[in-house]
């Protein structure tokens, strides 16, 4: 049951009383204003068993009226807040959710190298802080949601290293430039130098050639040229001394056109033997290179013949004379007696002659003279 507040006209009850209590005395006039005047107006309650009210969260609700209630005041984000109709029946709402209000949490942000990201954000992350030259930074995008990052980089930033130089020489040479190098450090003169351009490619040079610089050798002054006397023209017949065919001696005479200007020090003789049988016809031929030198000449080599110092004779700045026997010998021996053809088996001599003046400090033959020598033939009776 429920009681129910009234405003009524207390003067009103109260003349009625008074009537009633009055109404067989003798008469008195009332005045009904008089009494209104002087009442003021009352708040009666009054109970009303047919009219029960409900409450919720301070308000009153009439039977049938209906509110929406909530499980929780607030839920986390991402989570959806339960309600229910709850109706009033008898002075009691049906259900039982408590809450007329239900709000949901805000997203968290995420944290990223310091960095903060909102619910909903993203940030561009790497699987590494560098990578070698050549090689590219691999990224990934991590997109935050309510406080958890997707992906797995951890690195906020990424940079390429630098290319490597390469050493060529002593030389540095950087990434992507070039260097000029040679296949020889010089060539002789009349030929050109071999080159090819190497490449540095992050620390590694392309191509092989190994020298940084090639000269070509100077021409060489043109030595004389020469005419060649030989005497005797021919060449006599061998005579056997023992076991060994001898000959007598020859004299070759160099004429130029130029000064010869020093006496030589040295000679090589390549020297092809054709030989002969006792019939006069060809039988075969050999060949030997022999390097003699004077007592006061340098030549180093294998078992070489010394010269004695009359085997050269200057006639002129121009002119030369080699006692010519020993051109004639194998190694610096006579021929050998053949036992079926004896000695007249010589049939020809051809001669080359390179004259040379020895190098003390280097050790080796020089060319004194580079002219046109001929080769001499000297061909038997």
């Amino acid at each position: 049951m429920r009681i129910k507040t009234i405003r009524v006209a207390l003067g009103v009850v109260v003349l009625s009383a008074v009537a009633l209590s009055f109404q067989n005395c003798s008469p008195v006039a009332f005045q009904n204003s008089d009494v209104a005047s002087s009442i003021n107006d009352l708040e009666v309650p009054i109970i009303n068993p047919e009219d029960p009210r409900c409450s919720f969260n301070g308000q009153d609700y009439a039977e049938g009226q209906t509110v929406t209630a909530f499980q929780s005041s607030s839920v986390p984000f991402g989570h959806v807040c339960n309600s229910e109709v709850r109706v009033c029946r008898n002075g009691s709402f049906t259900g039982s959710y408590p809450f007329s209000d239900c709000t949901a949490g805000g997203a968290e942000s995420c944290l990223f190298n310091g960095q903060t990201i909102a619910h909903g954000g993203r940030v561009t992350a790497y699987a590494s802080s560098s990578v070698a030259f050549g090689s590219n930074c691999v990224a990934q995008d991590r997109v935050c949601n309510n406080g958890a990052l997707s992906g797995s980089y951890a690195f906020g930033t990424c940079s390429v290293g630098a290319a490597k130089s390469c050493l060529f020489n002593g030389q540095t040479v950087a990434h992507g430039q070039s260097v000029v190098a040679y296949q020889q450090s010089s060539v002789p003169f009349g030929q050109s130098c071999v080159s090819q351009a190497r490449v540095c490619n992050n620390g590694v040079l392309s191509g092989s050639y190994a020298n940084n610089a090639c000269s070509v050798a100077p021409q060489k002054p043109q030595g004389p040229t020469c005419s060649v006397a030989i005497n005797p023209s021919v060449l006599r017949p061998f005579v056997r001394v023992g076991n060994r065919c001898v000959t007598s001696n020859y004299a070759i005479t160099f004429n130029c056109n130029a000064d010869i200007t020093k006496q030589p020090n040295g000679i090589r003789i390549q020297t092809f033997k054709y030989y002969k049988d006792g019939s006069s016809n060809y039988r075969g031929s050999s060949y030997y290179s022999q390097a003699y030198y004077s007592a006061t000449g340098l030549y180093p080599g294998s078992n070489p013949m010394v010269l004695p110092a009359s085997a050269f004779t200057m006639n002129s700045a121009r002119s030369v004379t080699i006692s010519a026997e020993f051109l004639l010998r194998n190694y610096g021996s006579d021929e050998a007696y053949h036992p079926t053809y004896g000695c007249n088996y010589v049939q020809r001599y051809d001669l080359n002659v390179n004259f040379y003046v020895g190098d003390p400090t280097a050790g080796d033959p020089k060319l004194f003279i580079e002219g046109t020598w001929p080769s001499l033939s000297l061909p038997a009776n």
